[in-house]
């Protein structure tokens, strides 16, 4: 009978319906006019379509860019014969995102172009496709004393990219001019030259790196005092760049000049400095560290001490912390709790025992939270069932949390033992009851909040009882819903369990009225007509130029299994936005669209080495098996290919499928020679997700010989971690 009514209203709504999808498009977004979409495929197949065109007429870079590799000879004659200068500099920037290689001999050649907005964005695009060929041209452009300075870092970046013996020297001879050679005409690049050295590290003999680090930590000075005072600023930001890199590479030879720089009246240097010295590890350190922390009047700078010490000498460490936790400053106590709950070690709970009697709240309340950070230490646990009974109630709510996260089954009678005693926060202990025991006791939360007059208690424990599935709720949590008291967030995991079409019926129609935020609980919950009404929301929204929303729609009809809509999908083939294209494409293979699998794969071959991260992700949206399959024996192929690129973009699309068969073209990345190969492979392993690829990273880096690596891997798993 529901499922009738549901038909019924779709049926007899259905105009309605369309209406308000159009709604949502309103004021349509002007589409390209039939000059400029011819303008666009000429310059797939058209060598001077871009040369005399204005600045009025261009179209848009991504519309030329989702052309693909096809555009490359239209934008090299942009480069070397279009009349404005801005638009030459538009094409360069389009040729180095593009990545094309076969372009080189149009930008070497456009290093001699007249304006410095054109060099400066051909010498990006180099940077963008690193070359040895490149080297010798950027060298003599470099050369020329009338260059402009803007120009020169743009060429120590570039060269820094390339890693050629070539460049690295000239960038050390930028790092080794002296102070009257800084402040001529050339200006001081000495930062830039740093950073690029930095960047290509991996291809320069370590006693180099470490060479021209020592000498940024502690930058040589004159006797011209003119001189010095406009060099100031410089030596500054450029040694906080070599205290950043001297605690990766962690030599013996920095010790020097880091102890120097802790005693430092600018207090960013000074607090990188301590951090750096933690790092290292080496001990001859603590007497100075010791010496500065009685001076220390922040308390970032006390903290930073504390954690070098720590790092350093244990002995040291414990005698200092135990000075701070006794101190007469209430604020030097309380951050001897936040610093003994940061380096998370048990034999801290003793003195954090001592916090918890302290006179201050604010103390008590951060040793609550630093003794959090070791539970589920048993010994922990016990102190935050302690701290519950505290006089403060602040300092009671912050402890009953705590236990609520971090506490067991066996803290339930002490919590019980609160509920009704004055100033107590009952709401809180009976959510902190419920979580402890997994759920068991939601009798509790429905007799004793939900059924109470406090409607806002109701609703936030109708909410804890939704998203455990608890059919006692559900009419309250529809209604909450459906007059906007409650969130999506709130009701979305217990909405799609539900299999009442007329619920379904009613999400569709909010989703029609306006509600994109609804569209993924829409392709969950399937209700009756919607593939209709998407298929035509589509068309709607591609004669708009909506392309958000049409690619919106266009995902929903791969999640609504929507195979009769493919027709709508295929008629947007040539629609004006590439993404939507992408989209559209991802969603008929899902849909079981071969054709649309092989259009994919000539995407990936072709697409600009820039976007092909965003490519990556968009493939990932291939959630059935048999779409995968589709593609699986190409992207295998391709990730075994020579293009280092294409490789590495199949490899970082099946990642997350196939984990253990994808990571090891990924690692090799992280060991090319090439600099961009190397920073790309990094950065697909960076944003991944897939918990199975943590697992073998950790792996690998436990086996890994190799220090460098080694360190790349740590802190690549610490990033996938959030810390």
């Amino acid at each position: 009978m529901r499922v009738r009514r549901s038909l019924i209203l779709t049926l007899v709504l259905f105009p309605t319906l369309v209406i308000g999808i159009s709604a949502k498009c309103a004021r349509p977004k002007p589409v390209d006019p039939p000059a400029s979409r011819a303008l666009i495929d000429a310059a797939g197949t058209d060598p001077i379509a871009l040369v005399n065109v204005s600045a009025a007429d261009m179209p848009a870079s991504p519309d030329i860019l989702f052309l693909g590799k096809r555009s490359t000879r239209a934008l090299e004659r942009c480069l070397s014969d279009n009349a404005d200068a801005h638009l030459r500099a538009l094409c360069a920037g389009m040729l180095g995102t593009l990545g094309d290689r076969s372009a080189l001999p149009a930008l070497h050649a456009a290093l001699g172009d007249w304006e410095a907005e054109v060099r400066r964005e051909v010498i990006r695009a180099l940077g963008k496709l690193p070359a040895d060929q490149s080297v010798d041209p950027l060298l003599a452009l470099y050369a020329r004393g009338d260059e402009e300075v803007g120009v020169r870092h743009a060429i120590l970046r570039t060269l820094g990219a390339i890693g050629h013996s070539k460049g690295v020297a000239l960038i050390r001879r930028e790092l080794d001019k002296s102070r009257k050679e800084l402040a001529g005409p050339g200006g001081d690049l000495r930062r830039t030259a740093l950073q690029s050295l930095w960047r290509c590290r991996h291809r320069v003999s370590p006693g180099v790196i470490v060479d021209e680090v020592t000498r940024a930590l502690a930058p040589p000075r004159g006797n011209d005092r003119v001189i010095e005072k406009m060099l100031e600023a410089n030596d500054a930001e450029l040694t906080r760049d070599a205290i950043a890199k001297a605690s990766q590479l962690r030599s013996g030879r920095f010790m020097t000049a880091l102890i120097a720089l802790i005693f430092s009246p600018d207090d960013k240097t000074q607090n990188r400095a301590i951090q750096a010295l933690g790092l290292l590890g080496d001990k001859r350190a603590v007497p100075a560290l010791a010496k500065l922390l009685p001076t220390a009047r922040n308390a970032r700078l006390l903290n930073n001490i504390a954690f070098a010490l720590q790092r350093l000498d244990d002995r040291a460490f414990t005698h200092e912390i135990q000075r701070m936790v006794t101190h007469k400053q209430g604020v030097i106590r309380m951050n001897a709790a936040f610093v003994l709950g940061d380096i998370r070690q048990p034999k801290s709970l003793p003195l954090l025992e001592r916090s918890l009697a302290d006179p201050s709240e604010r103390v008590q309340l951060e040793a609550v939270r630093a003794i959090s950070k070791l539970a589920p230490a048993p010994e922990a646990v016990r102190l935050l069932e302690k701290a519950t009974a505290s006089k403060s109630a602040g300092v009671r709510e912050t402890a009953i949390q705590a236990v609520a996260h971090h506490g067991n089954e066996r803290s339930i009678p002490l919590l019980e033992k609160l509920l009704g005693q004055p100033g107590q926060p009952d709401e809180m202990i009976l959510h902190a009851i419920y979580r402890l025991s997994a759920g068991k006791r939601s009798d509790l939360i429905y007799e004793r909040l939900f059924r109470g007059d406090d409607d806002d208690v109701r609703k936030r424990a109708a909410i804890v009882l939704g998203k455990a599935g608890d059919r006692r709720v559900r009419d309250y949590l529809i209604a909450c819903f459906e007059t906007d008291r409650c969130g999506l967030d709130d009701v979305e995991a217990f909405l799609r369990t539900e299999k009442d079409p007329v619920l379904a019926g009613q999400v569709l129609w909010m989703w029609l009225r306006g509600r994109d935020d609804l569209t993924d609980l829409v392709g969950a919950m399937r209700p009756a007509g919607a593939a209709t009404l998407a298929g035509n929301g589509l068309d709607v929204a591609v004669i708009r130029g909506e392309w958000p929303h049409a690619g919106r729609i266009a995902t929903l009809l791969g999640d609504l299994h929507a195979e009769a809509e493919r027709p709508h999908l295929q008629a947007a083939a040539n629609a004006a936005d590439g993404w939507f294209r992408i989209r559209a494409l991802v969603t008929r293979c899902r849909l079981g669209d071969g054709d649309a699998a092989t259009a994919l794969l000539r995407e990936l071959d072709n697409f600009p080495i820039e976007w092909l991260p965003e490519l990556v992700d968009a493939l990932h949206g291939l959630r059935e098996p048999d779409a995968r399959t589709r593609l699986a024996g190409d992207l295998e192929r391709r990730q075994g290919g020579r293009e280092p690129t294409t490789a590495l973009a199949a490899a970082a699309t099946r990642l997350p499928w196939t984990p253990d068969a994808a990571l090891p073209r990924l690692l090799a990345g992280m060991t090319a020679a090439d600099v961009v190969e190397r920073e790309t492979a990094e950065r697909y392993l960076r944003h991944d997700h897939t918990p199975r690829v943590e697992v073998l990273l950790a792996e690998r880096q436990a086996k890994e010989r190799n220090p460098e690596l080694r360190a790349r891997l740590l802190r690549l798993i610490d990033v996938r971690r959030g810390n």
